[in-house]
């Protein structure tokens, strides 16, 4: 008996089209562009996270600032991306620190002509919430 297909986890972050000049010549697409929408992915994620207005911060008030990669302990390039691809990257927040957040990324292929879904890559972003100076700050708490 076949497993059961498991689709994506998370939410939908970016959707793109993979285009011929995101090839390398007469190969497949660029790892690095993939994991430059990955870690996009992963920082859109993380900044809507830590803008959020806390409780601590009052009802209008907004922690404001950048995040940024401070690690990736984990990338999975599973399957190449082809020009003509719909990549839909699904992020999910897995773990919660004070000041830094662990972003999960699947990224699934729409495969041109055939509506396959294959899953492409798979990766793990540390995001560091950083104030007006570039130093650490807190994430606000969760709602």
């Amino acid at each position: 008996m076949r497993a059961k297909a498991v689709g994506p986890v998370g939410e939908l972050s970016l959707r793109v089209i993979a285009s011929e000049a995101d090839r390398e010549p007469g190969q497949d697409v660029s790892p690095g562009w993939l994991t430059s929408l990955m870690e996009a992915a992963a920082g859109l994620t993380a900044s809507a996270r830590a803008q959020r207005t806390g409780p601590a911060h009052g009802p209008s008030a907004r922690a404001r600032g950048p995040v940024a990669t401070a690690a990736v302990p984990r990338l999975d390039l599973l399957r190449p991306v082809q020009a003509g691809d719909v990549v839909c990257a699904y992020t999910r927040i897995r773990k919660t620190g004070s000041t830094a957040i662990t972003v999960s990324v699947e990224v699934y292929a729409l495969r041109r002509y055939l509506q396959d879904r294959v899953r492409v890559a798979a990766a793990d972003y540390i995001e560091v919430a950083l104030d007006e100076a570039g130093l650490p700050r807190a994430f606000p708490a969760a709602a």
